[in-house]
């Protein structure tokens, strides 16, 4: 309330209806009424659907939201990719979950000794669906060490090494690690963010395409 709502009010709200109350007051005061006039008290939360959109998701995004909607939060997750055809620009959607097959999106977790769950105990293991990472750039010729690898609208850059690993400033990491430096997030699509300086092309699009390529030559 005080960091968010309350400013928005100061700044674009019907300051005739505030009085005497501070800001944060007269945004609990508003919310208060909105839940009240709603009957959120009893009916709140009884039905909710979150929609996730972007461009790429992690692999524990992905785990999660996969088990979320399996047991039921009214989830779905799609993917968004822009397309531009001429002069028209066009969306393709990609509804990843809900998903006919759950157990593409788990992440294996090592559990100790005897703290399985027991109906866990009875069921296979559950595999993950993995995106190429980087060594497997490498290893297709999609990419090769010594590229310079831009951030997404920023002046920095790194080298890419041979172990997939990068090298900025003089010292080595993970593209990942490097990249949520720079950004100053706890999490980052790697993929997206990160720009193959020779190509123009995010890392992301380039493993869509060698992916689309093989395809295409294993269908023919």
């Amino acid at each position: 309330m005080q960091t968010v709502y309350a400013p928005y009010l100061e700044k674009y709200g019907d300051h005739a209806q505030k009085g005497e109350l501070t800001y944060a007051e007269w945004g609990h005061r508003i919310l208060d009424d909105f839940l009240a006039k709603n009957e959120a008290g009893v009916r709140f939360n009884e039905k909710q659907r979150i929609i996730l959109a972007a461009s790429d998701y992690d692999d524990l995004t992905l785990s999660s939201v996969a088990w979320l909607s399996q047991n039921g939060v009214d989830l779905s997750c799609y993917t968004l990719t822009p397309y531009l055809i001429g002069e028209d620009a066009y969306i393709h959607v990609d509804k990843l979950i809900p998903s006919i097959e759950y157990d593409d999106y788990y992440i294996n977790l090592d559990r100790p000794a005897g703290t399985a769950p027991r109906a866990a105990r009875d069921k296979p293991a559950l595999k993950r669906r993995s995106l190429p990472k980087i060594d497997k750039l490498l290893a297709w010729g999609a990419v090769k060490a010594g590229d310079v690898i831009e951030a997404k609208d920023k002046p920095d850059e790194a080298v890419l090494l041979e172990n997939g690993n990068v090298e900025a400033g003089g010292e080595e990491m993970s593209l990942q690690v490097w990249l949520k430096n720079l950004y100053g997030w706890s999490s980052i699509q790697t993929y997206v963010f990160a720009i193959h300086q020779a190509s123009g092309k995010s890392l992301s699009a380039i493993r869509r395409d060698y992916m689309e390529r093989d395809l295409d030559l294993g269908s023919e």
